[in-house]
């Protein structure tokens, strides 16, 4: 079997736009109606500011708003108050790699 990944390109900022009713996830539904193939990726989750936004967040990648079978993952890069944390490269690299041979 051969996965599809839907790439969920949502814009924080706009906080009138539900990330559980966008285009994307009706056209994969069209694609595989019984969602076997279907991966949600989640992108500019660092960008999220406040409660509700969050929540709504969670709410989805939990898959309370729109699951999917084989479910969300979210994808954040370093914010500004991060800068401090990872002074160069290479100790970002080291992180990376303790982080990823850890089990989730």
């Amino acid at each position: 079997m051969y996965g599809t990944a839907v790439v969920e390109c949502y814009q924080y900022s706009d906080i009138n736009v539900d990330v559980a009713t966008q285009e994307i996830l009706n056209l994969a539904e069209e694609a595989d109606p019984a969602g076997d193939r279907i991966l949600g990726i989640l992108t500019k989750a660092h960008l999220v500011t406040g409660r509700t936004g969050r929540l709504a967040v969670v709410n989805l990648v939990e898959g309370n708003r729109k699951p999917l079978k084989l479910g969300y993952h979210v994808i954040t890069n370093r914010g500004g108050d991060d800068h401090g944390e990872v002074d160069n490269a290479f100790a970002a690299l080291q992180e990376r790699e303790v982080i990823f041979q850890e089990h989730p």
